[in-house]
C-alpha cells in the first residue's frame, strides 16, 4: 500500500464473503473473482484520501473493477462487525485472466516481494517524471480500501 500511495493508513485484519483469490495468468500478483461460498482474508485500510485512491485505481489498471462491498473485520475482543470498503475485483468477463491456482501469500511474501516492490518503485519514479500532475480538488470523502494482496475476504 505505501509503495503505491507514498502513505501508510491504519488497517486491520479483515474477511471478504463469497469472493476467491486465484493467481493471474503469466504474473505474480492474484485476482479476486466473486465466488459463492468463498472467503478471503486480508486487511482494509481505513480513511484513504481520494489522492491515494486516485493512485490506486492507476496502479490496478484496466483489469479490475473498484466495487463497494461489505467486508467483516473484528468489532471487539470477541465481536465481528462489517465495514464497506473499496475492493478491486476481476469482473466475470475477464474470468480466462485467472489461473485455477489458488493464490499463496505467504510464497508470494518469500519468493517475490522485494522484486515486486522494487518493479512498483521504478514504475512510480518513471510516472511522476513523465506525467504532469493534476492539480489538486477538494477531498472527497474518505474511503475503506481492501488490499487484495493480503486479504481473503475483501472489503475494499
Amino acid at each position: 500500500m505505501e509503495a503505491v500511495t507514498g502513505r501508510r493508513f491504519v488497517s486491520q485484519p479483515a474477511v471478504l464473503r463469497g469472493y476467491a483469490r486465484f493467481r493471474v495468468r503469466g504474473a505474480v500478483y492474484p485476482g479476486i473473482i466473486a465466488t459463492p461460498g468463498a472467503l478471503t482474508e486480508g486487511a482494509v485500510y481505513c480513511d484513504v484520501d481520494a489522492v491515494s485512491l486516485a493512485r490506486l485505481d492507476m496502479f490496478e489498471g484496466a483489469l479490475y473493477d473498484r466495487l463497494g462491498l461489505n467486508v467483516d473485520v473484528e468489532a471487539g475482543p470477541s465481536a465481528r462487525g462489517s465495514v464497506r470498503a473499496e475492493v478491486y475485483v476481476i469482473p466475470p468477463s475477464q474470468r480466462q485472466r485467472l489461473s485455477s491456482d489458488a493464490w499463496d501469500p505467504e510464497e508470494f511474501r518469500r519468493r517475490h516481494l522485494g522484486t515486486y516492490l522494487a518493479g512498483v518503485r521504478d514504475r512510480d519514479h518513471t510516472r511522476r517524471r513523465s506525467v504532469i500532475r493534476p492539480v489538486m480538488r477538494p477531498a472527497l470523502p474518505r474511503a475503506n480500501v481492501v488490499d487484495r494482496t493480503r486479504r481473503v475476504s475483501v472489503a475494499r
